[in-house]
């Protein structure tokens, strides 16, 4: 297969590109690492082969420098840029001076057109001036840097060097705001917006972490650096108050968990069995909706109009909407045939302290270990979402979906509405089915 001339410099991890250059082998030493690489947030090729340029010039300063270091020379800098620091420690000091703006606008201009020949423009097809890739960019750094606004990673160094704290606790601070740095693709205080810092603490963070503590510590780390910032004025306000996780609001953190695929469920069945206690586990909660502490604490199996049913008693439910009774799907009728035996409860045999966090621990060990779905957001709760996706597709009314998972219905139903008739819960269980399974050979 031919390789796409926009994959230079571009490599694939997942779905999502990264731009990377090699380090050659003489400077490595002196550059600590073999390759340079930074991810550039996006699925989309054509838009990452547009971001990619401005992360190489930066690259290659750095190999200049680098080089020019191996060889015992002073390292190359960018002249305007050293001019540009300088007019930026002027503009501090005087505040009122009102050519300060007027000198950050032509040093600009001079990265822009920096000849009456100029090298990083050419003209479109209509004629029009475009700038070579990574010009812009590096003109709004100098314009910003000159109007008296040093860069976020000066600040950072600068931050870090001032700050009395343990060594470990200043190498976590300094990943938290580098990573989000290079989401963000943030150069000065004034980039980063509340609305952004919110995207980054309640989407991006849980697509990496699923604790609440390690999220919240990510943003300790960026809120204790803009505190800094906003007492050196330079950032107008802190935008991290309030990202932190909540403790106890459990609807919030649901909603990011993602639902596996087709092919994915397919070989989650094939690589736990019927008949194990967590392979009949997943095929209820696949086909019946439950959460797994609900599937956890079934013990009561009933028969009502002729049809086998399964009660999530009060009490046993994580919401006031959790208690409700489900007929059982044929599919499930040999599981729980046979579970009902156990007189304590279907799944007393599982013996661990916390069944629960037990059964959803090893669930998660199988899928990223053995089958390799390396996405966080995918957990045994994501077969709660599959489920809730197969319900609607299949023609399920949105609120009987919502009784069958035990949520609320709102718009009043709730008041007013007992629910659906057991024989259409039936009917829109039934129409769920379960991908084929697909036998993984793992690993020895």
């Amino acid at each position: 297969m031919t390789r796409s001339p926009l994959m230079r410099n571009l490599i694939k991890r997942g779905n999502v590109y990264h731009v990377t250059k090699d380090v050659p082998k003489a400077l490595r030493a002196i550059a600590g690492v073999p390759r340079l690489q930074d991810t550039l947030n996006t699925t989309d090729l054509a838009v990452a082969d547009r971001s990619k340029h401005s992360f190489l010039a930066g690259y290659e300063r750095r190999l200049r420098a680098w080089r020019a270091q191996s060889q015992g020379l002073p390292a190359t800098v960018d002249p305007i840029m050293e001019r540009a620091a300088l007019a930026g420690e002027y503009a501090r000091e005087n505040p009122d001076d009102e050519n300060v703006e007027l000198g950050a606008e032509l040093l600009a201009e001079e990265v822009l057109h920096p000849g009456i020949r100029s090298y990083n423009t050419e003209p479109d097809e209509n004629g029009r001036e475009v700038f070579a890739p990574g010009v812009e960019a590096h003109a709004y750094e100098v314009q910003r840097v000159a109007s008296g606004e040093p860069l976020l990673t000066k600040l950072l160094d600068r931050w870090l060097a001032s700050h009395p704290i343990k060594p470990a606790t200043k190498a976590r601070y300094k990943r938290a705001v580098t990573r989000f740095l290079a989401w963000s693709k943030a150069r000065f205080a004034v980039d980063v917006t509340k609305r952004q810092a919110h995207e980054y603490g309640t989407i991006q963070l849980r697509k990496h972490y699923t604790k609440r503590e390690t999220i919240a510590a990510e943003i300790n780390g960026l809120s204790a650096f803009w505190q800094f910032l906003t007492s050196g004025d330079y950032a107008e306000a802190n935008p991290w108050p309030g990202q932190r996780p909540k403790r106890g609001v459990h609807a919030d953190e649901d909603a990011h968990w993602l639902r596996f695929e087709n092919e994915e469920l397919g070989r989650i069945l094939g690589a736990m069995p019927e008949g194990e206690a967590l392979g009949d586990a997943v095929r209820i909660a696949a086909l019946m909706g439950f959460r797994r502490e609900e599937v956890i604490s079934l013990c009561v199996v009933e028969e009502r109009h002729g049809l086998v049913c399964l009660n999530i008693a009060e009490g046993l439910g994580k919401t006031v909407n959790a208690p409700r009774c489900l007929p059982v799907p044929d599919a499930l009728l040999p599981i729980i045939e046979r579970r009902r035996k156990l007189t304590a409860g279907l799944f007393s045999d599982l013996t661990a302290k916390k069944p629960g966090d037990a059964l959803g621990k090893r669930f998660s060990r199988i899928v990223r270990s053995e089958l390799r779905i390396l996405d966080k957001l995918k957990v045994f709760h994501s077969l709660r979402k599959w489920h809730r996706t197969e319900l609607e597709q299949t023609g399920t009314t949105r609120d009987t979906a919502e009784f069958i998972q035990g949520r609320s219905r709102g718009g009043g139903t709730d008041l007013y509405s007992s629910g659906p008739l057991l024989v259409q819960i039936k009917e829109a269980l039934e129409r769920v089915k379960l991908p084929a399974e697909v036998l993984v050979k793992v690993p020895a």
